[in-house]
């Protein structure tokens, strides 16, 4: 009786597995915000795509029962899809607009992960990065700021299923989270280093598009003197800055980018954009316009987005032992 009933859910478990709603809502401890650039990516991409046919299918989750593919899950192990980052949207799971970046890659980097060249499916694929390439650089300039708290939630003509499954792989530590100091006992961190070698059972990869990453957008930045600044974590009291950690909860720099990409921390490029869209962020989080550092800021943000739009399009291909045995904790180049 007790096998049967092994078997019974063993079943249930398997039928579950055909349709995998990401997690939509963010943890209590780690609240995200809605501020004016995720307002541009709701309306002027996620919105616009709902109505667009090459987007059709990235619409909604995979229901690989329904299409016919039922090994979707075992291939794709971190699905995502345009109504999955509405709804995180809505919720205010992002904390800063390269996570939603970060996950409109990780669609697009699925899509040619699963299809096969020449499929109908690959071609909207290549139609869905062109046009979402094209709208990243028009993403606002400037600070990132909360928007308006009374704005309407994001609506489309197109309607999300409830979710069947949620998502029950544990969370990974990407980036390094500080607690605010407590008492004397507990000063301020004058200098943090994120992470930057993978967990053990999460190791990453080096594709083809990291290649292009590393090299076109983090070696160039390191001979641009604007980007001296950006090149490795704050020190506070070497800067002067005793507060910078108080108001920077996640800290990123070009150093550590550069580690994590030769480290296989990353997954697909969307994260190391991600990463680098961080460094902008906490730039004009913390400086003030008119500041030096504010206009380095601003021409780190234009070299970005001038880069990235040279990025090869299509798969992102491993690069096997591109960096064998590295895993390199503090090396930080130097502005040539």
């Amino acid at each position: 009786m007790a096998l049967a009933q092994d078997l019974c859910d063993c079943k249930v478990k398997l039928q579950m597995e055909t349709y995998v709603q990401p997690e939509v809502h963010p943890q209590p401890s780690n609240f995200g915000q809605y501020t004016n650039k995720m307002h541009f990516m709701s309306t002027n991409v996620l919105i616009e795509l709902c109505g667009k046919t090459f987007a059709k299918d990235f619409l909604k989750p995979v229901d690989s029962e329904l299409l016919g593919a039922p090994e979707y899950y075992a291939i794709v192990g971190q699905p995502m899809d345009i109504g999955t980052i509405i709804k995180r949207l809505n919720n205010k799971f992002y904390h800063h607009v390269g996570e939603v970046v970060s996950d409109f890659m990780l669609i697009i980097h699925n899509c040619f992960m699963y299809n096969r060249s020449g499929s109908v499916i690959f071609e909207r694929g290549q139609l869905l990065e062109d046009y979402f390439m094209k709208q990243l650089k028009a993403i606002p300039k400037g600070v990132e700021y909360p928007y308006d708290d009374d704005r309407k939630m994001l609506r489309s003509t197109m309607s999300v299923p409830a979710p069947s499954v949620a998502s029950t792989r544990s969370p990974v530590k990407t980036r390094q989270m500080l607690q605010p100091p407590t008492g004397k006992e507990n000063p301020p961190p004058t200098c943090v280093q994120p992470e930057v070698g993978p967990e053990p059972m999460n190791l990453g990869k080096y594709t083809n598009k990291l290649d292009f990453f590393k090299k076109s957008v983090l070696d160039e930045a390191c001979k641009l003197d604007f980007c001296a600044e950006f090149m490795r974590p704050v020190d506070t009291v070497v800067l002067g800055v005793p507060k910078y950690y108080e108001v920077v909860m996640k800290p990123m720099d070009i150093g550590t980018i550069i580690n994590r990409v030769e480290n296989n921390f990353y997954h697909h490029v969307g994260d190391a954009m991600s990463d680098f869209m961080l460094i902008i962020y906490n730039c004009f989080k913390y400086n003030k316009p008119g500041d030096e550092v504010y206009s380095h800021g601003m021409l780190l943000d234009a070299f970005f987005k001038k880069k990235m739009q040279a990025m090869p399009t299509g798969p992102e291909i491993t690069i096997d032992n591109a960096f064998p045995g590295a895993i390199s904790t503090d090396c930080y180049p130097e502005i040539v």
